[in-house]
């Protein structure tokens, strides 16, 4: 029986999109049957991955959308990895389409298109500090990383793009503070640990900003009292900030 499914606009199917731009894959495979004489083409949509979490809910997404299919999709463990399978022409020719073709979605529910491909291809890194924070998407599909650029540009997201050379893949690269914030904030990810890490980020992040107003503010008040009578080490004491920083405030 040919499966139906459900492929209008939605957050599910944007996200699967964005999986199936990543670690996911449709294929072709010619089964033979010898007793038979015969073969057949089995149109197959497959996930493989070591994240049982994320294997889990990208089952469940993919069943919502046949519509014709009763049982939920299953999710097979061998060897390390966790894999989906499920055979299905309609959604074959679908995940064939390139990104291009699943614009029509992607423009309606672009955050979830992202979130699912960070959980595919995306990594939070977790720094001491936020100048060691990162969130990072790679592919070796540049035009592909070009698309998504322009989507997080939009969205206020400040990114850019890098090569690597060893690896032989390009990196999308979020280091401004404030967009890092904004991702975590509003596209964040379905699988507990890369949420867990993102939240980290965003708490050192605005520990980093509170820092730094607290510095301005300090600043301004440091600067108006410049001719005053006060010696820099003595406001320095005062303020809780280095002998150097006053005298730079106050260009001495």
């Amino acid at each position: 029986m040919r499966h139906q499914v459900d492929l209008h606009p939605s957050h599910d199917l944007s996200y699967l999109i964005g999986v199936m731009m990543g670690d996911g894959s449709a294929y072709k495979y010619e089964h033979k049957q010898k007793k038979r004489g015969c073969s057949y083409i089995a149109h197959k949509v497959a996930l493989c991955c070591k994240d049982k979490e994320f294997a889990d809910n990208f089952a469940l997404l993919l069943g919502n959308i046949i519509v014709t299919r009763k049982s939920p999709l299953r999710v097979y463990y061998s060897r390390g990895y966790y894999d989906v399978l499920v055979c299905c022409k309609a959604l074959y020719e679908f995940f064939k389409l390139g990104i291009h073709g699943f614009e029509y979605v992607i423009q309606l529910f672009p955050e979830d298109f992202i979130r699912g491909f960070f959980d595919s291809e995306g990594n939070a890194h977790v720094g001491k500090d936020a100048r060691n924070c990162s969130i990072q998407l790679s592919n070796k599909n540049k035009e592909l990383l070009t698309y998504i650029r322009g989507l997080l540009l939009t969205m206020g997201i400040k990114c850019f793009l890098c090569f690597d050379k060893n690896g032989g893949a390009y990196h999308l690269m979020i280091k401004h503070y404030k967009s890092m914030c904004l991702f975590a904030s509003s596209i964040g990810s379905d699988i507990n640990r890369k949420n867990r890490d993102l939240r980290l980020i965003l708490e050192i992040v605005i520990r980093r900003i509170r820092y730094w107003k607290k510095m301005r503010e300090k600043k301004e008040v440091i600067q108006s009292m410049r001719g005053k009578g006060l010696s820099t080490r003595r406001v320095a004491r005062t303020f809780g900030v280095s002998h150097e920083s006053v005298r730079k405030w106050w260009r001495v």
